[in-house]
């Protein structure tokens, strides 16, 4: 049978917006993470090794956070009641109201790698985690399990990712995506199935993908499709090529999963994130987008644009019909 490869074109005009907000970080933010009890955001400098909360009612930084460690990611749980931090050689588990440390994780073991990279919060018991491998060691992938004393267990290892790699699951909890730069000029992907024992590997594809086509990369809410910044998607249960969206930008999907949204530095486009039919733009202007994400209730989205915070109302352009 032949591959079906569509190929979706932009089909409305560009929609010019002067709502939102723009909060000066006054560094350089690299991740961030969403608190929906809190109606705030955690931004995360690798620059200054620290963690900004911002309010987003009213919009401003309340506090900053140094972590004295080097970081790499953060992430929240999904009842918003702890942060997970790669820092350092462990993964730091902290209060959001407190900023208390709950505890400090050592993966090393289960790893056999130099330090986590990043994290994902499946869900409120189940906590993934990359490690920062090299061209020589494979990259391992690790499970933190809170509600059992922050148990470590290693969920397998992938030959074909190596250096920095970044993680997504769908919105069940099913599945793990990683991508990775392996080398300097290619990407690979892989799928860990988290259901089945023992954790498989559900694909390691030996193919390569473009250069730099996973800065940051996102899984629709029911892990069918892996969208990644540049036009290609790939089929999530094979890893296969899928087809094409015309429109280049970080990607990141609605909490509730219909929603596909890619930033670049000329507009937000918004797509089905089931049928990737295209339902319209905005018109923004930024410089080097860093992260992409939804506000509470998927009213919005948040922009970490080099040392600037938007965050932008896609309600009145992108109205759910």
């Amino acid at each position: 049978l032949a591959r079906y490869s569509p190929s979706f074109a932009i089909r409305s005009p560009v929609v010019d917006t002067t709502g939102g907000i723009r909060i000066a970080l006054g560094m350089q933010g690299n991740d961030m993470a969403v608190d929906s009890a809190r109606n705030q955001v955690y931004v995360l400098s690798n620059e200054q090794d620290c963690v900004l909360t911002v309010s987003l009612e009213p919009c401003e930084i309340v506090a900053r956070h140094d972590l004295t460690v080097d970081v790499y990611s953060i992430d929240i749980s999904p009842d918003c009641g702890k942060i997970y931090l790669a820092a350092g050689s462990v993964v730091r588990v902290y209060d959001p109201d407190s900023w208390e440390i709950l505890s400090e994780v050592d993966i090393s073991d289960a790893s056999s790698a130099y330090v986590p990279y990043d994290i994902r919060c499946v869900d409120d018991q189940r906590v993934c985690v990359s490690s920062y491998a090299s061209l020589s060691n494979p990259a391992y992938f690790v499970m933190i399990e809170p509600e059992y004393d922050y148990r470590v267990t290693r969920l397998g290892s992938s030959q074909a990712l190596s250096w920095s790699f970044r993680l997504e699951s769908d919105n069940a909890g099913n599945a793990l995506f990683a991508v990775s730069q392996s080398g300097w000029e290619t990407q690979r992907i892989c799928k860990i199935d988290l259901r089945a024992d023992g954790y498989p590997l559900v694909f390691d594809l030996s193919y390569e993908i473009s250069y730099l086509d996973f800065s940051q990369f996102a899984v629709s809410g029911d892990g069918s499709l892996i969208f990644s910044p540049s036009g290609p998607v790939y089929d999530g249960n094979s890893g296969a090529f899928w087809g094409n969206l015309a429109a280049q930008g970080q990607p990141t999907v609605s909490s509730d999963g219909t929603r596909l949204y890619k930033v670049s530095t000329s507009a937000v486009h918004a797509f089905d994130a089931i049928t990737t039919e295209h339902i319209g733009s905005i018109r923004f202007t930024g410089s080097r987008i860093q992260a992409v994400k939804t506000t509470p209730g998927d009213s919005g989205i948040l922009i970490i644009d080099d040392n600037l915070l938007y965050g932008i109302d896609v309600r009145g352009f992108f109205a759910v019909q």
